[in-house]
């Protein structure tokens, strides 16, 4: 082989791993940008959706050949035709206008349109993380980062809204579509609760604990993790969210049996859970100085009414004889009883009357199951956003929901590589 050939292959050598290092680059800041853009930057109020959601749409047709034969995948376009198929279902059994709760019109074609937008893109987001994560440990670590920096913000809007709750819901309109204010009463006065950029305080609780969680189990920075649970601590506080105060004490349940299972003790876990436990003993003890969680320990004592309300409109949904028709498909997210819409305050009743048993099953299998080889301890990142999802509505909410399959699928990619490279892979 001549002199000349030798240094033109080794010339189209570099160009093709230049190439592919500058594609790979490409890959990580879009996949970086995915993230800010959900946790961190405003709407297009003019189309009512994030700048990802466009790029999301150009990112799966250029992807589409190399995640095809993903088994999620296929199960994604199962999902997708049934759900097609309730929502004409919609179009035809619903009559043209309901009333929600607060009393306004609602047309429930245009309801379902708008929520099965979310719930189609919040896949598409799960696919995209899933994708563009695997097997990149440099990028995992980028994203934990930015999960901290998500936590950090959520951290410090709470510090604010505990000062300040009216200049947070100022705050909050950019982050938002608008800046309703969520309302809640005790003893008949009437406050704010805490949401962050999400339209929930639930959520915000929720989502809060799960990133919490992920970088506690995942982290191995230990003043992360220090840092993670007691920032969890505080947002559930701000929250007043009895739904979130049911997943963080599930939580701390579940690592004081591990701590206490192990033959030796090891110094630091227990010392984390101490900590944040005395934390959260100190908050709850000095609360009455300070009015908003002062008004979250109230709430978190008498939720009796909420708790009541909830279960009473799962009897009736549940008790509905025609539940029955929704195996296969379901009639749209406007969920009715006589002429008045009703939120079912659970992610799997919605599911379930929105789109059937077989779309809601295919979520539970592509989001909340256990992965092969791997040891449910490592799954308790799952406890807030399961309780979350079985207990409130988080599904339709478009911050929450993306976030929720980001955070899943970061955790996933973890979990997966994790488990390579103690096999030895």
């Amino acid at each position: 082989m001549s002199k000349s050939t030798k240094q033109n292959k080794g010339q189209e050598a570099i160009s093709t791993e230049l190439l592919e290092q500058k594609g790979s680059l490409r890959t990580d800041f879009f996949a970086i940008f995915v993230l800010i853009d959900v946790c961190f930057l405003p709407y297009i109020r003019q189309l009512s959706c994030l700048v990802s959601m466009l790029l999301l749409i150009f990112w799966y047709f250029l992807k589409i050949n190399r995640i095809r034969r993903d088994k999620e995948f296929i199960l994604f376009w199962l999902s997708v035709f049934l759900i097609g198929l309730s929502v004409v279902m919609s179009k035809f059994v619903m009559p043209n206008h309901v009333y929600a709760a607060s009393g306004i019109s609602v047309n429930p074609f245009n309801y379902t349109v708008t929520h099965t937008a979310i719930f189609l893109f919040a896949y598409l987001y799960y696919f995209c993380i899933k994708t563009e994560f695997s097997q990149k440990p440099h990028l995992l670590k980028k994203v934990e980062n930015a999960l901290i920096i998500v936590l950090t913000l959520l951290f410090l809007f709470a510090l604010y809204y505990i000062a300040s709750p009216g200049g947070f819901y100022t705050l909050r309109s950019f982050w938002t579509m608008s800046g309703t204010e969520v309302n809640a009463t005790v003893q008949t006065a009437s406050y704010y609760r805490y949401t962050g950029p999400f339209s929930d305080p639930n959520d915000a609780a929720c989502i809060s604990l799960a990133i919490g969680i992920a970088i506690f189990e995942s982290s191995e920075r230990m003043k992360v993790k220090y840092y993670s649970l007691i920032a969890s601590i505080v947002i559930l506080l701000a929250t007043m969210s009895v739904t979130g105060l049911l997943s963080a004490g599930l939580f701390f349940f579940i690592k004081l049996i591990q701590v206490l299972k192990k033959q030796k003790i090891k110094p630091a876990p227990l010392f984390i859970i101490v900590v944040s436990s005395i934390v959260l003993i100190l908050l709850m003890g000095g609360a009455g100085e300070i009015e908003v969680l002062s008004r979250a320990i109230r709430r978190m004592g008498d939720n009796g009414d909420s708790a009541n309300t909830r279960i009473e409109i799962w009897k009736i949904l549940l008790r509905n004889k025609g539940i029955f028709n929704y195996l296969l498909i379901g009639t749209g997210t406007a969920i009715t009883v006589g002429t008045s819409m009703r939120v079912p305050h659970s992610g799997h009743l919605h599911l379930l009357y929105s789109y059937g048993l077989v779309v809601h099953l295919t979520f539970l299998y592509v989001f909340f199951r256990k992965q092969k080889g791997i040891k449910w301890k490592k799954y308790l990142y799952l406890i807030p956003l399961f309780t979350c999802f079985t207990i409130n509505n988080g599904v339709y909410d478009a911050r929450y929901i993306f976030l929720m399959v980001i955070v899943i699928a970061y955790a996933k990619a973890k979990l997966a590589y994790e488990e390579l490279h103690r096999c030895g892979g």
